[in-house]
């Protein structure tokens, strides 16, 4: 009896060891016409990843985004271009014709926004030598156009 208990021991108790747990404040699933999605809110812990094709954040519930960093603005009708991406000090953002009233935000993979300001050139550069290695997303809004998101990495 205490072989069968030992055994039962040994297997069960590593297999709990890895399992995912974490405490949340909220979430649940979304159904709708186009799909569900299943999210939570409030994770407390991750693990940020990193390697020379790029990063991720490893927690209990992570989305499925995918991005294009060589995706030209100039089809998003922006007509912008960002260089150079990937990066490991500083990003250009240059617009043919700047969008009135036109801001951009960039953002780390948690949501924080780092840098804001309003786009009132044709060139702005954004120094980002001072961040860690990694992902950051930068937001581009103004009345007459749509928001624009694109994806940063920095090395």
């Amino acid at each position: 009896m205490t072989h069968l208990l030992l055994v039962v021991s040994c297997t069960v108790i590593p297999i709990l060891g890895f399992s995912q747990q974490n405490t949340v404040a909220s979430g649940g699933d979304a159904n709708g016409s186009n799909g569900s999605v299943s999210y939570s809110i409030g994770q407390i812990d991750y693990t940020n990843a990193s390697g020379t094709d790029g990063s991720t954040n490893e927690g209990v519930q992570q989305p499925f985004e995918f991005f294009d960093p060589d995706a030209s603005l100039t089809e998003l009708e922006w007509g912008a271009s960002l260089f150079p991406n990937p990066t490991m000090d500083q990003v250009v953002l240059h617009f043919e014709n700047v969008p009135q009233e036109a801001n951009y935000h960039l953002y780390d993979l948690n949501g924080k926004i780092l840098l804001s300001a309003a786009i009132s050139s044709e060139e702005t550069t954004l120094d980002i030598r001072s961040f860690a290695a990694g992902s950051y997303l930068l937001e581009m809004t103004a009345p007459s156009k749509s928001t624009r998101t694109i994806q940063i990495i920095k090395h």
